[in-house]
Formats: C-alpha cells, sequence, structure tokens
C-alpha cells in the first residue's frame, strides 16, 4: 500500500480532528481489540466505527474490481496497519493483521 500522505495527524490540531470527524475518520471513545481476533472480526469493529470510510473503500473496491481483478488472483485486503514515527505514517508490511499484529504494534508513536 502507498500512504499518499504520510503525515501523522496532529493530536492537538482542533481543525485536524474536526476534518477527521466531519469524514466519519474519527472516534472519541477508547478501543479495544482482543489479540484473538482474526483480519475479519477487526474488519467488522471497524465497518462499525467508520461507517463512511468503509462505504467509500467498497464503491472504490468495486469500481475497479472489474477493471484490475484477474480470475483467481487474491483479492487485497480492505485495510492496512499503519505505523508511526515521529509525524511520519508508514504501512506495515502485514497483508491481513490480526489481534496480535495490532497489540504487538500498539503503543505511542506505533501503529495508527
Amino acid at each position: 500500500g502507498v500512504i499518499r500522505v504520510s503525515k501523522a495527524p496532529s493530536k492537538n490540531s482542533l481543525n485536524e480532528i474536526q476534518a477527521m470527524k466531519n469524514h466519519g475518520c474519527y472516534v472519541d471513545e477508547q478501543v479495544t481489540f482482543h489479540h484473538d481476533w482474526s483480519y475479519s472480526r477487526i474488519t467488522q469493529l471497524l465497518r462499525k466505527l467508520f461507517p463512511k470510510v468503509f462505504d467509500y473503500l467498497d464503491m472504490e473496491r468495486s469500481r475497479n474490481a472489474s477493471s484490475s481483478q484477474s480470475a483467481g488472483q487474491d483479492e487485497k485486503p480492505v485495510w492496512r496497519l499503519l505505523n508511526k514515527s515521529g509525524q511520519v505514517l508508514t504501512v506495515v508490511d502485514i497483508v491481513c493483521p490480526t489481534g496480535t499484529d495490532l497489540a504487538k504494534h500498539k503503543g505511542q508513536d506505533k501503529a495508527s
């Protein structure tokens, strides 16, 4: 996966937080993932928390599926885990992260 904007949003920027809320990319509550969850189970929770985001992703995937998906080709994951170092985001090289993967990358300046 490629990140178009690799700068992480600032926790102190009310404008950035409001923009993320407006786009359905932000929740105020703490979210808990269990270490034994599968990628599919995590995706179910993320879909409930971020319905606008996943509606958009589903629309883009279906639009691109007919032109780019070859018969027998494995489907790409819907979302990817990001790592944060300072203010820079990078994609973690795990195709379908599980709860164990999230726990491993959890913490300050880790996964986003």
